[in-house]
């Protein structure tokens, strides 16, 4: 039997490439995947230029969420609808000077897109069941 190794290969890539997380679940060598400019590749510049501003906007300890696959979500729901959900009600509940409720409302479906994407890769690449049975999205 092979000893474990502690520091595993990470691929990089860049934008949305669901055949690097497929491909990092089978290698016995790769703990990682990096894709760099995911979101701007799915949802352009503006999810990004809105999120700079929006937090700017806001006060330190105004926000912070943490979702945990499979917690506090609906029944059925999955992770993709849940994230959706959770930034609708948290995100949407929250006034940034400056910022306009369209422009939080268009960010907030640019957000679900790469969301959705996130989801088409961790799909692509995870099978549940006996291989990755605790493997979850945070």
């Amino acid at each position: 039997m092979e000893e474990p190794t502690l520091c595993l290969r990470t691929a990089v890539g860049s934008g949305c490439d669901a055949d690097l997380a497929v491909g990092m679940v089978a290698a016995p060598n790769q703990n990682g995947v990096v894709m760099r400019g995911f979101a701007e590749s799915v949802a352009g510049e503006a999810l990004a230029s809105w999120a700079g501003r929006f937090c700017a906007a806001l006060m330190p300890g105004d926000f912070s969420m943490a979702v945990y696959e499979g917690r506090d979500c609906g029944e059925g729901e999955s992770f993709a609808a849940q994230v959706r959900r959770e930034l609708q009600e948290k995100i949407g509940a929250l006034e940034a000077p400056g910022v306009s409720v369209d422009e939080t409302a268009s960010a907030l479906a640019s957000a679900a897109s790469v969301i959705e994407s996130m989801a088409h890769v961790h799909d692509a690449a995870v099978t549940y069941g006996e291989r990755l049975a605790d493997m979850r999205f945070r």
